[in-house]
């Protein structure tokens, strides 16, 4: 448990004394390997209960990123931006069940519908323009809250993950092959259109931390690949103009599908192996070619060794061969070549460009091209001993081979894990993910597909894929076993017939276990063109599949189907900014999303491919549904289900959200070709942010995947869950309209058909402001765009249609918005409460609904996104909204006086003396106060020397939070002088 104060306590704390928490303590759990016993045991994880907070570890701290900016990750921390309830982070926190994890700590649960509850409980309460969502965490720290604090990872990993033979990551393309032996370990290096870029002796692999972790040194969301030590043995190297079609794995070998230019296939067998007398073992690389039909000429680029190059000069080499050497550096650098099979090769060499040129291949002819440096001019000795030896047959080893993850690991599933859900229509199981596990992989979920047996595979981001069997109702003997690895990044996966289609970083691939051995063999690359670069370090996100058999993903630059045989791709979306999911109906139209940012997202939003029901739509980018940023801050995926087993939910669209690990459900209105959606808020928390999302054929129920990586409420560095269908009937939202006199809400079962007052139904519209030079946007007034706020509008009736299975919420004065939240306290038939919350986008407001009195005359009928090109700090803007709705004009606030300092000076005793003493810190941290600045120590605490832009105090200083109004702030030469202190090392 986190040793800080309870969030009721701290309200009370920093409300009456203007003051700055310290950082406490947070919970982590470091990440364990399991012994390596034998490799035919099961490995079995003791099944957690509904997951709990963890122990924190004596002197763990979490730092708070925070800078002079006080803008997107650096915040300072202060207290909740408002006194009214709905805004404080202490309260509405009873159902969920995470609350006490120390990444929830100040997590502002549920807002808008606290805020509307608010209003209605006090009817004397008639604001026309009502608060704003306050930022995450109550607008205690910053745009983005406590999510992005380095030490707000679930799970602490210490250890490097054990790579296997074949690795890829998505950052440089690079693809590592590992080989050599246990004395002398080797990696090749290749790019990603599979052409030898190095080899690296005496060497082995390592993940670079992705910067996003509380562990920088283990790389778990798969972004970066190194090679730690060793020494370049050769460079370049393989048939030129060839297209990677695919990697067979064959134990501790890899064996690369080629397509060259003129369609042919090839196999090639890459190596590093010692031989020679010992002790000088020589190392020797080899490429093992076999083509699998008839080609055209090829050029094969033979080899570099490091230093100058200079013209090869034939030897006398063993009967069959061809022996080619030049100096290099550390002796001579020799290349052994011969060919097997029928028919045969014509080999021509250029010795100025060490270039082989391959004609007359066919089916079954194959080349061997070794390579080695040593001491001798002409290579003669060992290339004899070389020749004598078997050569590998590539065709040979694309069969399948050994298991090479025979271990299988068992857990127990929880059911009914989540009290939010317990007894309604839906309840949350969870299913453990073995973050411990024999090869220390970082378990990051961020795919799942299903067989036709139910067998789940969900993937990782750093490459790999689990078969995750044993999906029983009970879930008493779940068993997971590692089925693939080596991916880049997959972030997406599709069953296709029985082979599983993945979405990665650089291709759009199919997995082969081509020996039933319940592991993949072949990773066959579908797309047979270039695919858009996905960009900053993201990878293709989502794989949909329509009823032709269509490939779709999304990268930023838009959606994209692919055909069927990889050969035609089409751009069917526009931009979106970092998409994380992606669903597909069965005639191919898709929703995607994009994330806030400065690229004109002002909030994050769902957005459509092209599609014949929205070519007439005047949505901005094909924008379906706006998400409101207190509950989806960054969405995750979402489906088009149609699955009547899975209940009401079974025929509608599910999305969730990778923020703050919830889901909910998507109304979509086709609104006679301008579509526009609506957010029904489903119960429950998930243990990670979630990302995707698939239907089990074997049981009908929902299964979820997510991860713990940026900007989340994660509690588990993984996690997988199900969403069960109980049978129990309730009425919940199916269908829904925006007319221009209110809004028709359909239900799955009756509501009571009793009159419903007015005043048990709740309605406020908001706007966010699009800026191509602004990180996100405040809420503003519809009726008054500058105005930052929401406007509550009147409900003039509300009556239950269609014998009770409609409501409809007269709203005269309804606007076009892309945010309209309609909160209602209703009964089912049997007279229990239903509580409806729904959150639409108004692309067009439809006519007036007969039979009611029509809307204000005169209103847009269309919404106008609005847009500006720089919209300020959203932060500060909003921090500015607060402090004027409490009196605080901190705009007409003091500054504090200039000072001149000689940086040669600068110690703690002068930063006591001018900041401190001169700007009356001690009056709330003197001695004996629960934040003592007046030793050093004290205020070390809120130092970070390895990143004093980052440091605490500075971020206090520079958001103006200390020195609490109405005092002066501090001026900007005594910010840059502590600053200049800390970057010294903050000496005392």
């Amino acid at each position: 448990m986190s040793t800080r104060p309870s969030s009721d306590v701290c309200d009370a704390l920093l409300a009456a004394l203007g003051t700055v928490l310290s950082i406490g303590v947070v919970a982590v759990v470091a990440g364990r390997c399991l012994p390596k016993s034998d490799p035919h045991a099961q490995v079995v994880v003791a099944a957690p209960a509904p997951f709990k907070p963890q122990a924190a570890k004596a002197g763990q701290q979490k730092h708070l990123v925070t800078g002079l900016g006080g803008t997107y990750g650096a915040p300072p921390l202060r207290a909740s931006l408002s006194d009214k309830p709905f805004c404080q982070t202490s309260l509405g926190r009873e159902n969920h069940r995470f609350a006490l994890e120390a990444v929830n700590e100040f997590h502002l649960y549920d807002f808008y519908a606290r805020q509307a509850a608010h209003y209605l409980e006090h009817p004397q309460e008639k604001p026309d323009f009502l608060p704003p969502f306050t930022e995450l965490d109550g607008g205690r720290l910053g745009h983005w809250g406590g999510t992005n604090e380095p030490g707000a990872g679930a799970l602490e990993r210490k250890q490097q993950e054990v790579f296997g033979t074949f690795t890829q990551r998505s950052g440089g393309d690079l693809q590592a092959v590992k080989s050599g032996s246990a004395k002398h370990p080797a990696v090749l290096l290749f790019n990603g259109r599979g052409d030898l870029r190095e080899i690296r002796l005496d060497a082995g692999l390592a993940a670079t931390g992705n910067g996003l972790t509380a562990s920088p040194g283990v790389d778990t969301l798969g972004f970066n690949l190194a090679v730690v030590g060793g020494r370049t043995f050769l460079q370049g190297g393989g048939p030129l103009a060839c297209r990677h079609a695919g990697t067979y794995l064959h134990g501790d070998k890899v064996i690369y599908r080629r397509r060259a230019a003129d369609g042919a296939e090839l196999l090639d067998a890459p190596q590093l192996f010692y031989t020679g007398p010992t002790p000088a073992e020589t190392p020797v690389a080899a490429r093992h070619l076999e083509w699998l039909g008839q080609a055209d000429a090829l050029e094969f680029q033979l080899s570099a060794a490091a230093g100058p190059a200079g013209a090869l000069t034939p030897q006398a080499g063993p009967p069959g061969c061809e022996l080619w050497s030049m100096p290099a550096s550390g002796g001579h650098l020799h290349h052994l070549v011969w060919q097997e099979g029928a028919p045969a090769l014509q080999l021509q060499v250029t010795p100025a460009g060490g270039r082989l040129k391959i004609t007359g291949a066919g089916k079954g002819s194959r080349l061997h091209v070794l390579t080695w440096v040593d001491g001798e001019a002409s290579g003669a000795t060992l290339a004899a001993a070389l020749r004598a030896q078997p050569a590998t047959a590539p065709g040979d080893l694309i069969h399948g081979g050994p298991q090479r993850f025979p271990e299988t690991i068992r857990v127990t599933g929880v059911r009914n894990a989540d009290r939010a859900m317990a007894g309604g229509a839906y309840e949350m199981d969870d299913i453990p993910v073995p973050s411990d596990n024999p090869w220390r992989a970082p378990m990051c979920l961020s795919g799942i597909a299903f067989d036709k047996d139910g067998a789940a595979y969900v993937c990782s981001m750093t490459g790999d894929v689990w078969k995750v069997t044993g999906l029983n109702d009970d879930l008493d003997r779940v068993i997971w076993k590692r089925y693939a690895s080596g991916l880049p990044q997959p972030m997406g996966m599709q069953m296709e017939g029985g082979n599983l289609c993945v979405s990665t970083a650089h291709h759009i691939v199919r997995l082969h276990d081509l020996n039933n051995d319940g592991e993949a063999d072949y990773t066959e690359i579908i797309d047979r063109v270039d695919l858009p670069n996905p960009g900053g370090g993201c990878s293709r996100q989502g794989l949909g599949r329509d009823s032709a058999g269509n490939f779709f993903f999304a990268v930023p630059a838009g959606i994209f189907r692919l055909s069927p045989d990889g050969q035609k791709l089409d751009a069917v979306g526009g931009f979106m900014r970092n998409p994380l999911g992606l669903a597909t109906r069965a005639d191919g139209l898709c929703l995607s999303d994009s994330s806030e940012g400065d690229t004109d997202n002002g909030t994050c939003s769902i957005c459509e491919s092209a599609h014949p029901e929205n070519a007439q739509s005047p949505a901005k980018r094909r924008r379906i549904l706006y998400l409101p940023r207190g509950l989806d801050n960054s969405p995750g995926g979402r489906q088009f289900l149609s699955e009547p087993r899975f209940g009401p939910l079974g025929q509608g669209i599910v999305g969730l959200s990778y923020g703050t690990g919830t889901h909910y459900l998507i109304l979509r209105d086709p609104n006679d070709g301008a579509p526009q959606a609506a957010m029904v808020p489903l119960p429950g928390d998930f243990a990670a942010g979630m990302v995707q999302l698939q239907i089990n054929p074997a049981d009908g129920q929902l299964y979820t995947v997510g991860i713990d990586g940026w900007g989340d409420y994660a509690v588990a560095e993984g996690a997988l869950h199900r969403v069960r269908w109980t049978g129990k009937k309730t009425p919940l939202p199916v269908s829904w309209e925006g007319c221009n006199n209110g809004i028709l809400v359909r239900f799955s079962e009756p509501l009571s058909t009793e009159a419903i007052k007015p005043e048990s139904c709740f309605v406020q519209q908001w706007n966010n402001v699009d800026s191509a030079h602004t990180y996100g946007s405040p809420d503003y007034s519809v009726k008054k765009p500058d105005q930052i706020g929401h406007d509550r509008l009147r409900v003039a009736g509300v009556r239950v249609l269609e014998g009770g299975r409609a409501l409809f919420v007269e709203i005269p004065d309804l606007l076009p918005a892309m945010s309209t939240q309609v909160y209602a306290l209703l009964k089912d038939a049997s007279g229990a409460p239903v509580k409806l919350d729904l959150y639409a986008t108004l692309n067009r407001l439809r006519p007036d609904l007969a039979g009611f009195a029509p809307g204000r005359a005169g209103k847009p009928r269309d919404l106008v996104v609005p847009t500006r090109q720089a919209n300020g700090n959203t932060y500060q803007n909003v921090l500015a909204y607060f402090d004027l709705a409490a009196g605080r004009n901190t705009a007409a606030r003091p500054v504090g006086a200039q000072v001149t300092y000689k940086p040669d000076a600068l110690n703690y005793a002068w930063i006591r003396e001018n900041l401190l003493t001169k700007q009356q810190c001690f009056a709330c941290h003197g001695p004996g106060t629960q934040h003592d600045y007046s030793t050093y120590a004290g205020l070390m605490t809120k130092v970070n020397v390895a990143n004093p832009g980052h440091s605490p105090l500075l971020g206090m200083l520079s958001t103006q939070s200390m020195p609490p109004y109405p005092m002066p702030t501090v001026h900007p030469t005594l910010q840059q002088a502590v600053l200049e202190w800390i970057k010294k090392g903050a000496p005392e």
